[in-house]
């Protein structure tokens, strides 16, 4: 309900409120109209903010727009609320008269449908239906009450709008408890929606849906206004906002919320001072397609004389069913951002409803509609308390306040001269950043313009939790971003505290890229390789439905950036050639410049305050000396996707003065790099985007056979090609290429991955289009039956979503023997990124001997993450495991053993402080080690009562102990093969959690213990069987036996494998996050099973009976798994 926000882009109007949500109705008199604010208050004790408001220069572009005719401004009042509404309209696209018609039309449907003051309005109409009667809402009313019962839902009653009974019981005695029989009728459970329409469940029950209806209406007029033709509106009903476009002047729309009146002697907010402008206590900036609305406790207060208290007009919809009590410490006013202004008004009288105690209550409730799953999310959103007073503002993780950031920028000094070697996007970004903190920037570029390998890259621009993501309901936060990179880095060593920084910051890196320099990420691209979480963001295509390259979009956006930022001076076709230092008066070296060679081949110097080194990377430069002929002189020759630019000198020059290098030898090959047919052996090529195997193309070899996942990392596809394809032969030639592949992509991978941009390589010779298996045999030189067999293997995986062969579980299109339409590229591994460099910290410090910056060494499991590190450094100056330990029982004989089966658990008893503890552990030793027996358990309170009897036990202390049940693992004395339920077992598969690990590890060591002692009994292949382990935890610490598990895998990679799925991974996690599902278990246990396989579950009861019921929906035969929780009859 949203009086006390008003739009401070335009001249401020009288607002008055709506029934909104659970109010009680009534129009009190509205305060005077505040100022214009530029300023916003977050967290802690409040202190006012000191900008005054939009720049008055904004005021003369309004005017000249008006004066155009191109903005136009309708003011009026209706349901006796006033509005404004501005709407700039395109020259020739749209006429402005018809906006008001517009909007009167929406409201007057929002009257006819919405308001129970309206006799014969839809509302009504339902309201007056006796029970059990069927009525059919139109789709806007169905639209409003499918949202209402989320919220109702969501907020756990508090939200209700079916109090209108009750309301009017309060509203004419507002101190007279009402009867069981009211409330029993006055909640949303009173009507049942159903597909086919609305019945009541009491003649009484009544709904009053204005608080929807008013932010319906303005999300309706927002949308239809833009459908029209209308560039841009700002539509102000009430307080309560939605924007589209941007203002005139190329900014954000802005919105002010309004600070709530103090309280007097009688707890009622203060009347407005006729004569006094009202304060604001925040500054909203909104995007196009946000919206934000406001409740308030001092738009009407009821007395409740019976109790002595003063009651605002919203009613919390739980339980109590109460007027919220006005207090210094509940909450007086709430404002939340969102694209639905309909759900913003519903949230906002929500946290209203439950603060009535304190702002955390509020807070928690809100930031329950924050999550990347919903489809409108709030994001952002603002509580006020009068206590303090205090305010609470929601902040995004890793994102920085716009006030903390502008005090960061006038924190600096002017006057300092900064100059960026390399204009690609770190260039450019750092030199925009730097102007802001009052520097001057040379920004020198050795090409004729600006770009370098920021303006190849084409898939996307990768990040976590951004608000494209948002809107798109991807679920994706900080955990999964840095596991994904630290997977990527496979073989490097990415620094932990840098990888964490680059994951918290990315969300907030694009979105400098949208508001700083304007550029369209607005839809998403898939990823390509597993085990990566979110998609990238990408730009919207050509209206032909051509791709747009993402990082030629982004550095044309970036090149007039820095052209005309006033502050920033290019220098192109000028090349440095040394760093110029001085002596401090501590006797240190620092730089103090740059020697470089203009663009008419003079040598100039350059005296500055700091260098910033963005010159990308050695992969073009073979020469002698070059970087790479000294880090990895095996890739000296082979082709790259770099521009000739990229030698490596910034990285030589900053050596030369005493800068680190680190992780050189991190060279990343590129899979898809497109071979010429023409120019077989042309050092530069052309990049396969990610999105040939990412919309389903398969890779073959000479012969017609996959060999790889083609989804997997960059680094594992490269390698296969190297090893298994032929070497590229040159007809009548005895020069040798490289090894080489395939890349086939049949209709449905064609249309995916866009048939204009397909068109491009074709144009360039790089794709050849072949009809059938029989043309598609000719152009490889194959047999025909070959391509048949793989076509039809590939069928089966996809549709048993599993390949066998490669490990390949996700099938983007589905490659079948039936297809006719292919096109065909020859591809190559090839040189793409240099991940070495300078050491810095997370923080861009340059250090000489400390951890470092690494150059965040990654395969790219998230494709884009290059371009995303560009923008983030843009401004940036025990053995067993914890709480868990071995227990170690010795029997009564040195040659007993325990006679138990593998998977049988065992009892142990005993007394502590005169009660008997009783706990239950499966033993980590084998059955026939003798003289004793281990066991594992946690040393914790989650371990038990018995924990305490273990942990007071000393050497010579004694229990007692029984064998109990298990999943009695049979072993044959003479063959040394396992059984389960008279089946011969060879596959194992184990689905553990927590200290469940320890009946695991016997059965590990029992299966290894077996195949040492009968080598027979070795699967001649990995696909014959062994030992496949999904081990769940908490958080890290809670993991036991790792090492134990890393050696024997060590030693029989072949037989064991383990896959580890942490809730609260640590950081550099590389493995499962969340929980373990369905896809967890067909890519890491035996699947589909089989009758020479058995899966024991190993861990807590409910876990097990989740996992049961995952079995089961999966296909797995009863006998195929057991559950200590449910065991069956074995």
């Amino acid at each position: 309900m949203g009086y006390p926000v008003t739009a401070s882009d335009q001249k401020p109007v009288v607002s008055a409120p709506a029934v909104t949500g659970n109010p009680v109705t009534a129009a009190p008199k509205p305060p005077p109209a505040p100022k214009a604010a530029d300023g916003e208050v977050v967290g802690g004790t409040w202190t006012k903010p000191s900008n005054t408001g939009p720049s008055p220069e904004d005021a003369k572009v309004v005017a000249e727009w008006k004066a155009a005719g191109r903005l136009v401004e309708m003011e009026g009042v209706w349901c006796a609320v006033p509005y404004k509404i501005t709407v700039i309209a395109a020259e020739g696209t749209a006429e402005a008269s018809e906006a008001q018609r517009i909007v009167d039309e929406v409201f007057g449907e929002t009257e006819k449908t919405f308001s129970h003051f309206v006799e014969d309005s839809e509302v009504s109409q339902l309201n007056k239906l006796a029970k059990k009667t069927l009525f059919k809402p139109s789709p806007a009313m169905k639209k409003v009450l499918s949202a209402a019962g989320t919220i109702n839902r969501m907020t756990r009653g508090a939200f209700d709008p079916a109090i209108l009974p009750l309301a009017a019981h309060y509203k004419k005695t507002p101190g007279v408890e009402p009867s069981s029989d009211l409330i029993s009728h006055s909640k949303w459970s009173a009507f049942e929606i159903t597909e086919e329409g609305v019945t009541k469940q009491h003649d009484s029950a009544m709904m009053d849906l204005c608080g929807l209806a008013k932010g319906w209406a303005i999300d309706e007029m927002s949308q239809r206004l833009k459908d029209f033709g209308f560039t841009a509106s700002y539509v102000d009903w009430g307080g309560d906002i939605k924007v589209s476009g941007q203002h005139p002047t190329g900014r954000n729309w802005t919105a002010a919320v309004l600070e709530p009146y103090p309280l007097n002697g009688s707890n009622e907010p203060e009347k407005a001072d006729e004569g006094k402008e009202a304060e604001h206590i925040a500054h909203i900036e909104l995007r196009d397609g946000q919206a934000i609305a406001t409740s308030g406790d001092y738009l009407q207060q009821l007395a409740d004389d019976k109790n002595q208290k003063t009651r605002c007009h919203v009613l919390d919809g739980r339980s109590d069913k109460k007027l919220v009590q006005i207090s210094h410490h509940s909450v007086a006013s709430a404002s939340v951002v969102c694209s639905s202004c309909m759900i913003a008004d519903a949230l906002a009288t929500s946290a209203l409803a439950v603060g009535e105690t304190s702002v955390r209550e509020s807070r928690k409730l809100l930031e329950i509609f924050t999550g990347h799953a919903l489809k409108d999310p709030v994001t952002d959103f603002l509580l006020f308390s009068r206590l303090g007073p205090r305010v609470v503002r929601w902040r995004p993780p890793g994102s920085e306040a716009q006030e903390h950031r502008e005090l960061r920028h006038a924190s600096h000094e002017e006057g300092a001269h900064v100059v960026i070697v390399g204009g690609g996007l770190a260039g450019v970004s750092a030199a925009v950043e730097a102007v802001k903190a009052k520097a001057t920037v040379t920004l020198l570029e050795k090409e004729a313009q600006l770009g370098g390998n920021s303006a190849k890259a084409t898939s996307g621009i990768n990040a976590c939790g951004t608000r494209v993501q948002k809107a798109h309901g991807v679920d994706d936060d900080v955990r999964w971003l840095e596991r994904d990179t630290f997977v990527s880095a496979k073989g490097g060593s990415s620094d932990q505290g840098c990888v964490s920084m680059l994951a918290s910051k990315s969300a907030e890196a694009i979105h400098w890229l949208i508001d700083e320099l304007g550029i369209p990420l607005s839809p998403l691209a898939a990823f390509l390789t597993c085990p990566a979480r979110g998609p990238m963001s990408c730009c919207p295509p050509k209206a032909d439905g051509t791709p747009v390259p993402v990082g030629y979009t982004i550095m044309q956006h970036a090149r007039a950036a820095a052209m005309a930022i006033p502050g920033v001076s290019v220098k192109t076709n000028s090349t440095m050639k040394r760093l110029l230092q001085k002596t401090r008066e501590d006797g240190a070296l620092e730089v103090c410049g740059v020697e470089y060679m203009d663009a008419d081949g003079e040598l100039q110097t350059l005296s500055c305050d700091a260098v910033i080194l963005t010159t990308g990377g050695f992969g073009f430069d073979h020469s002698d000396g070059s970087l790479m002929k000294q880090y990895r002189p095996d890739l000296v020759g082979v082709p790259t996707t770099n521009g000739s630019f990229a030698n490596g000198d910034g990285m030589r020059f900053g050596a030369d003065v005493g800068a680190s290098l680190v992780d050189m030898d991190k060279v990343q090959l590129h899979p898809t790099a497109l071979i010429d047919p023409k120019d077989p052996l042309c050092h530069t090529k052309y990049l396969g985007p990610e999105a040939l195997r990412g919309s389903g193309g398969i890779l073959l070899d000479q012969q017609g056979r996959r060999f790889v996942n083609e989804l997997d990392l960059r680094s594992t596809v490269s390698a296969k090609i190297l090893e298994h394809c032929e070497e590229y032969h040159i007809e009548g030639s005895a020069v040798k290429g490289r090894p080489w592949s395939w890349c086939v992509l049949n209709q449905e991978c064609q249309q995916k991955f866009g048939l204009p941009m397909l068109g491009f390589y074709k144009s360039q010779g790089l794709f050849e289009e072949v009809t059938g298996t029989a043309g598609l045999a000719a152009l490889l030189g194959c047999e025909e039956q070959t391509i048949l067999e793989t076509f039809k293997d590939y069928a089966n995986a996809c549709d048993q979503k599993i390949c066998h062969k490669t490990g390949k579980t996700v099938f983007p299109s589905k490659v079948t023997e039936e297809d006719q339409s292919f096109v065909v590229a020859r591809i190559t591994p090839c040189i793409h990124y240099c991940m070495g460099g300078r050491m810095d910290t997370e923080r861009g410090n340059r250090l000489r001997d400390l951890p470092k910056w690494r150059g965040l060494d990654q395969d790219y499991s998230r494709q884009g993450s290059a371009l995303v590190e560009c923008t983030v450094i843009r401004d940036t100056d025990e053995k067993y495991g914890h709480n868990t330990a071995v227990y170690r029982f010795e029997l009564h004989g040195s040659m007993q053993t325990t006679g138990l089966e593998v998977g049988r658990y065992i009892g142990i008893k005993g007394e502590i402080d005169g009660d008997t503890v009783t706990g239950f552990y499966s033993p980590i030793s084998r059955p026939e080690d003798s003289g004793v027996i281990d066991i594992l358990c946690r040393t914790d309170e989650k371990g038990g009562p018995i924990v305490s009897l273990l942990n007071s036990m000393q050497p010579g202390s004694s229990c007692m102990m029984a064998g109990m049940g298990g999943v009695k693992l049979k072993q044959d004395v003479t063959t040394g093969g396992f059984s389960y339920q008279g089946r011969s077992i060879k596959k194992l598969s184990l689905l553990c959690g927590g200290t469940g690990l320890a009946p695991a590890v016997q059965v590990v060591r029992a299966y290894v213990n077996m195949i040492s002692k009968f080598p027979e009994q070795m699967p001649i292949s990995p696909d014959e069987g062994g030992v496949k382990i999904v081990y769940a935890a908490e958080t890290h610490g809670d993991l036991a036996f790792i090492t134990a598990l890393d050696q024997l895998k060590e030693r029989f990679p072949q037989l064991i494998s383990y896959y580890l799925v942490l809730n609260k991974p640590p950081r550099g996690w590389v493995q499962g996050i969340g929980f373990v599902d369905g896809d967890i278990i067909r890519q890491r246990l035996w699947f589909p099973g089989s009758e020479d396989h058995v899966c024991v579950m190993c861990s807590p009861p409910i876990f097990e009976k989740i996992m049961c019921a995952n079995l089961a929906k999966m296909g797995y035969d009863r006998g195929q798994y057991y559950s200590f929780a449910d065991p069956t009859d074995c």
